[in-house]
């Protein structure tokens, strides 16, 4: 909100519906990029630089599997459909310096009985709960950063792993957007 607050107070020009296609570089240096705008390419020249601000990779499975732990799944996210890595590609082509790729924003998800998936942003960090993996052991701290907690995943080899609550939990927090004091009876039959 405050880059976007900022770039109108200063007049930058700001398109939407207008993917970037590829940059324009000229005698080694980036100095604008090309761009689908109502159905055709445009070329949008920059003199003072492009900044790309294009997101990551988490729905591209070849990324996910060179820099990413594993094993590792594009159907197992939650970032947006546009999050392909195609820009990160581009640059990387040009030589731009890359760094912690081997990262994410680990926000963790649940398979629901009808296939789709529910997020839990700060649902392991409530009480009554914890995270075991396929033994049955608990590897880490459930109120740790989601970042730490994917990481801990990983490390553990506890992919998947498994969330346990109580009666207690599900009568006071919620879980994948199902509001406390109701537990769907598909939870339970699904297995």
């Amino acid at each position: 909100g405050w880059m976007l607050f900022t770039a109108l107070r200063a007049g930058i020009d700001i398109r939407t519906d207008c993917p970037t296609v590829d940059l324009v570089v000229e005698e080694g240096k980036v100095t604008g990029v090309i761009a689908r705008q109502g159905g055709k390419e445009v070329r949008i020249g920059a003199t003072k630089g492009v900044l790309l601000n294009a997101g990551g990779f988490a729905r591209n499975a070849e990324m996910r599997k060179q820099f990413g732990p594993q094993p590792s799944f594009t159907e197992w996210t939650v970032a947006n459909p546009g999050d392909t890595g195609e820009m990160l590609q581009t640059v990387m082509k040009l030589g731009a310096a890359t760094h912690g790729l081997d990262r994410a924003i680990w926000t963790i998800a649940s398979r629901q009985p009808n296939g789709n998936l529910g997020i839990h942003a700060n649902e392991l960090a409530k009480p009554h709960l914890i995270v075991v993996d396929k033994h049955g052991k608990r590897f880490t701290n459930e109120s740790c950063s989601y970042m730490e907690t994917g990481q801990n995943i990983y490390k553990a080899g506890a992919v998947p792993c498994w969330a346990i609550m109580d009666s207690r939990h599900r009568a006071k927090y919620a879980w994948a957007l199902t509001p406390p004091r109701y537990t769907p009876a598909e939870w339970i039959t699904s297995g």
